[in-house]
């Protein structure tokens, strides 16, 4: 199958790799000095498999006129996403996958759809507009839209991609509101025929909107330890999960499902929340913390602030439901302005 990856850092270029090793013709999107990197070989450093692979994708720095794809996987942070959406949806394919973090999967898809950019993709666009939460997009667009999730980490480094994952990795994916449907599904499954398997989820508008509420308050946690979760206390982590329970009542009341099914357990009380508070601990004392989370919040304080924002909006849709524990471990890090300057230093 002709395969497009319209993106080329860490997550693009390990699912570049897993399509060329199911036997597709993939052409990876890459800018800049990127491009030049990948335009000879996209060369991943698999960390924990002690593996060094090199792939031959078509490298390009855009989408060629007249161009067809079978399929196309963007993968992008949010904003990048977001600013390239009138680009994505002029590509020729009927199968189109936003890969990443993203708070307003709906909307998106809307606006693909419709070749629609006059406003802007945040949460409380679809409302609006006059849509509710799962409420079927009446559009029949061209294209199916459909979201995903790759739970991989790394970093580029000397020209090359170092990639940190369990296994073969999964892509978690899924339509925006409702079940994707099954002649997607079927198209999907049919393109990852290794051990990279898509992972379905009934619904992930809200799959992603349930994920940003776990990694904005470890993110918080984050900044405010200088990036080094060595240095959070058990009190910090404590207030970190209580703020993503805060987060699970208020999409609830906002009318979306926990996802994946089961996932609020881990933030009360029993034997699933004493889990989650070593998980917690692990990612602290150990590398896992820094691959896993300090890593993209050194590297991504732009999507983390991007995510913020529309995670502001979704509260205010509530305005007198109290969040004291996410106040709090938000108010603990460094103003936005702050980090961005930070952390571009240290680039």
């Amino acid at each position: 199958m002709k395969i497009l990856v319209f993106g080329a850092g860490v997550l693009g270029s390990y699912l570049c790799h897993v399509l060329c090793e199911n036997g597709h013709d993939v052409d990876l999107l890459a800018r800049g000095k990127r491009f030049s990197e990948v335009e000879h070989g996209l060369v991943i450093e698999h960390g924990l498999q002690k593996l060094t692979t090199t792939d031959r994708p078509h490298a390009i720095s855009e989408v060629p006129a007249n161009a067809h794809y079978d399929a196309v996987f963007t993968v992008m942070q949010y904003g990048q996403t977001k600013a390239a959406l009138e680009t994505i949806a002029n590509i020729d394919t009927p199968l189109l996958m936003i890969v990443g973090n993203n708070m307003c999967a709906s909307c998106m898809e809307r606006q693909i759809l419709e070749h629609s950019f006059e406003h802007e993709c945040e949460s409380e666009c679809l409302l609006e507009h006059g849509f509710e939460h799962g409420a079927q997009n009446e559009h029949v667009g061209e294209k199916t839209v459909l979201f995903g999730f790759s739970a991989t980490a790394g970093r580029r480094e000397n020209g090359k991609v170092i990639c940190f994952r369990k296994g073969s990795g999964s892509l978690t994916c899924g339509a925006a509101g409702r079940e994707a449907p099954a002649a997607a599904k079927a198209a999907i499954d049919a393109i990852f025929t290794g051990k990279y398997k898509p992972c379905w989820q009934p619904d992930m508008d809200a799959w992603l909107k349930c994920h940003a509420a776990f990694i904005l308050p470890l993110a918080y946690l984050c900044y405010a330890n200088g990036c080094d979760l060595r240095k959070s206390t058990g009190a910090q982590r404590r207030l970190c999960l209580a703020a993503t329970a805060e987060a699970f009542d208020l999409l609830k009341l906002l009318g979306y499902p926990i996802l994946p099914e089961g996932d609020e357990e881990y933030y009360h009380s029993g034997a699933k929340a004493l889990y989650m508070r070593l998980f917690m601990f692990v990612m602290a004392k150990t590398k896992l913390g820094k691959l896993a989370a300090s890593d993209h919040c050194r590297a991504a304080v732009a999507e983390m602030r991007e995510l913020d924002a529309a995670f502001a909006k979704l509260r205010r849709r509530k305005p007198g439901f109290g969040m004291p524990a996410w106040e709090k471990v938000r108010k603990s890090a460094p103003s936005w302005d702050e980090l961005e300057k930070i952390y571009a230093k240290r680039k």
